[in-house]
């Protein structure tokens, strides 16, 4: 088998084995990237980001939780009457953004 064949083969597997895995939560995040790398990635992506690592996966979470009531609870506030949905703004849209864009530029200098 050819080195391209090699290389095909190898991709093929390794999308096979992660396609059906979320990579959103700071745990699962990392465990991804240790398939490429040994670094510990939220301390090091808080030195660059020049913050506490927990302050940054609390955020990270806080992100995904609020994207997964969007998805999957149509951003309803169960405590409250049916169709009041939980308050956003394009502010709150914007710093999640931002914030998820610096995390990610963390992460591809580091590696």
């Amino acid at each position: 088998m050819n080195q391209l064949n090699n290389t095909s083969w190898l991709e093929a597997e390794i999308r096979e084995s992660l396609n059906s895995k979320s990579f959103q939560k700071p745990d699962n995040i990392a465990e991804a990237i240790r398939y490429i790398s040994t670094k510990k990635l939220w301390e090091e992506v808080a030195n660059k980001m020049g913050s506490p690592d927990k302050d940054i996966k609390q955020q990270l979470k806080l992100i995904v939780d609020r994207r997964n009531k969007i998805v999957h609870e149509a951003d309803i506030d169960p405590t409250l009457s049916l169709g009041n949905r939980w308050d956003i703004d394009e502010s709150m849209v914007n710093d999640a953004v931002d914030f998820i864009e610096q995390v990610v530029e963390s992460i591809h200098q580091i590696l």
